[in-house]
């Protein structure tokens, strides 16, 4: 079984600003600068985020199928192209402003991380980290070679190992950690487990039975997290331009270290998914929420504002952060409320 978490079975309401400064605008520190302006015609295809973002989460099992007491993060996203394209080919890629899965934005720029898994980061275009931190699923889209891919893991102490008529490659199915290996050292557990799917999509796991799950989503048995509607909903407010991107579940949403006034909260419906998109636009930072339906985000804009509102603890908090709300909508056609910030 793959990890698995609630998410459109849950209750929680939005809570605290945290949410937004603390856990979103994290992989956003307040003194990165963001690019304003695209390099000179880029290919479209590196401006559409939402479609690259869609696409992997069309690889990723459906974390909100089954009802799993554990669940926030269900996947961070990051579009290397894209923001090479904004940035130029020799841009710093840092944790700081992509979403990069945490093993690589701390170790891929460590010789033996080639050595070891195969691949540099100049060879990834996408990633995504699908699931807990630590029992995850990292999908790659990018230019690898099967045969430098392999001799690494073969180097790194990996086994081939048939699974559903499939050959992966595993150091650990388990998910332990063996911090003496070098893939334990730079990944931890999260590239205990290795395989390249026929698309040419590059996936690691903690757990070899993540792997199977990923195989059955390939091979059309099991259902992925980008088909979901509610998901779907989100994607179709990731703006062109976009380079990062983070999907929580409801977990996020809950009462935190700032207090929702109670007459705002007992209003406001109950939030089910949330995206935060990153991009190069006037308002870099939007935070799209799911509700129930479209008559459940009616009072949404007028409340979230009053709850924002200058001198609230909310607002002072966001303020702390670097960004400032800029506007508050409904998408038309779906039970959805963008907040758009500015720095």
């Amino acid at each position: 079984m793959n990890p698995r978490y609630r998410g459109d079975s849950a209750h929680p309401r939005l809570g605290c600003v945290a949410l937004l400064a603390a856990l979103l605008l994290a992989s956003v520190g307040a003194g990165t600068s963001l690019p304003v302006q695209a390099a000179s015609h880029p290919p479209r295809q590196l401006l559409f985020a939402g479609g690259q973002l869609a696409a992997m989460l069309l690889r990723a099992p459906d974390l909100l199928d089954d009802p799993a007491p554990n669940a926030f993060h269900l996947a961070s996203f990051a579009d290397l192209a894209a923001y090479r394209a904004l940035e130029g080919a020799d841009a710093v890629l840092t944790g700081s402003v992509l979403a990069l899965p945490p093993a690589i934005a701390n170790q891929a720029a460590n010789p033996s991380w080639t050595t070891t898994f195969g691949y540099t980061l100049a060879q990834v275009d996408q990633t995504l980290l699908a699931g807990e931190p630590l029992d995850a699923i990292t999908l790659l889209r990018g230019r690898f070679v099967e045969e430098e891919l392999r001799d690494a893991w073969v180097r790194a102490g990996y086994q081939a190992v048939e699974l559903d008529g499939a050959t992966v490659w595993s150091i650990a199915p388990d998910g332990s950690l063996d911090v003496s290996s070098p893939v334990g050292q730079l990944a931890q557990a999260t590239h205990n487990n290795a395989m390249l799917l026929p698309d040419g999509t590059l996936v690691f796991a903690t757990r070899l039975a993540s792997l199977r799950a990923v195989i059955a989503v390939d091979r059309g048995r099991e259902a992925a997290l980008g088909a979901r509607p509610s998901t779907s909903a989100l994607l179709g407010q990731v703006p062109p331009g976009s380079f990062s991107a983070l999907l929580f579940a409801t977990a996020w949403l809950v009462n935190g270290d700032v207090q929702t006034p109670p007459d705002i909260l007992d209003q406001l419906s109950p939030v089910r998914l949330a995206l935060v998109s990153i991009s190069s636009s006037p308002t870099p930072l939007r935070l799209a929420l799911l509700f129930d339906d479209a008559a459940s985000t009616l009072p949404a804009p007028r409340l979230l504002t009053n709850w924002l509102e200058p001198g609230s603890t909310a607002a002072a908090s966001l303020s702390a952060s670097g960004w400032a709300l800029s506007t508050i909508t409904r998408a038309p056609g779906e039970p959805v409320v963008v907040m758009a910030f500015e720095r």
